[in-house]
């Protein structure tokens, strides 16, 4: 039977803090996302009384294509409203302190695929000083420095590198200036 919950007017209710079983077989392409999924998408929501930290989950059980997760404000439907996405073979997306609302979680995949997704709550936590525009701290000119990126989240929606966690700094000029900034990061991992 082909499921019903394909665009957020008709979005099913998700189960919070148990895994439930997402299969993207047909699913039609009705919500745009930054992480650009090649399969269409199915939609579900959840509802929070109180500000939480929000983490989802989600893992292919056939091993077919990978997770593709979009979680989208009350408004759902437009690539505006979308929170942040994140696909990989263990696709996870992070919101610190949600406020109390209706939200939409949007499932795609990088191919025909069965899944499990998992929606965890835990009390609201602030996000760290370098993780948002607002507030971000000077980089200072000329130095080095280590950026962590545990417990960050995607809420830098540029179009660079959709579905990656970010840091934020502000660069003072004073004056025109060329600027050459330079990243190394693990061998294993891309970055931007």
């Amino acid at each position: 039977q082909k499921p019903t919950n394909e665009t957020c007017g008709t979005a099913e209710p998700a189960p919070i803090g148990a895994p439930f079983p997402v299969a993207i077989i047909d699913a039609a392409k009705d919500i745009s996302s930054g992480c650009a999924p090649p399969t269409g998408e199915l939609v579900y929501s959840f509802t929070l009384a109180e500000p939480h930290d929000v983490d989802i989950f989600a893992s292919s059980t056939d091993g077919d294509g990978f997770p593709v997760l979009s979680l989208r404000n009350e408004s759902c439907a437009l690539p505006g409203d979308e929170i942040t996405c994140h696909y990989a073979q263990t696709a996870h997306v992070v919101a610190k302190s949600l406020q109390a609302g209706t939200y939409y979680l949007a499932a795609a995949a990088t191919a025909p695929t069965s899944m499990l997704v998992t929606i965890e709550l835990s009390p609201p936590t602030p996000p760290p000083a370098d993780d948002l525009c607002d507030g971000a701290p000077v980089l200072a000119k000329n130095e080095t420095i280590a950026v962590t990126l545990e417990d960050h989240q995607d809420n830098v929606q540029l179009g660079c590198l959709p579905g990656a966690v970010d840091a934020v700094y502000t660069l003072p000029l004073d004056q025109p200036s060329d600027v050459l900034l330079v990243q190394r990061i693990s061998l294993a991992d891309i970055g931007a």
